[in-house]
């Protein structure tokens, strides 16, 4: 007998969803996980309204790489359950590796997801990505 899956588990199959497309460059794929009217914060860019603003930023900064991937760990998901059990969010750490210009390329950050339950969907409605700090 197989129990259907917790909002846990679904909110983490979502985020490694969501990973594997960032590794893929697949904004179509992403596209479907955000709400087209998200806030999202990525890094030193300035605040992004809306997936077409982001996607934009999005294709700008993939198109400068060679190799692109992403991989996400320590992941924490939480489904708020006073608000009906549609508001959650997913902060992870990230490593992203691959070569842009021709040379090794490296970042590590973090990021939170704040994802609301849309007719039984879960999308992104603000992201938060921030790389750490290079060495002092």
């Amino acid at each position: 007998m197989t129990s259907e899956p917790t909002e846990r588990e679904r909110l983490h199959a979502l985020h490694a969803w969501h990973v594997q497309a960032w590794s893929d460059r697949d904004l179509e794929a992403l596209s479907k996980v955000f709400d087209p009217d998200c806030l999202v914060f990525h890094g030193p860019s300035p605040v992004l309204n809306g997936w077409e603003a982001y996607r934009k930023r999005l294709e700008e900064r993939l198109a400068a790489f060679d190799e692109f991937s992403v991989r996400s760990y320590d992941g924490v998901a939480r489904v708020d359950e006073r608000l009906e059990d549609r508001i959650a969010w997913i902060a992870a750490r990230y490593e992203i590796v691959g070569v842009k210009g021709g040379r090794d390329y490296s970042e590590n950050g973090r990021w939170t997801g704040i994802y609301e339950k849309q007719n039984d969907t879960w999308c992104v409605v603000h992201l938060h990505i921030s790389p750490d700090p290079g060495p002092e």
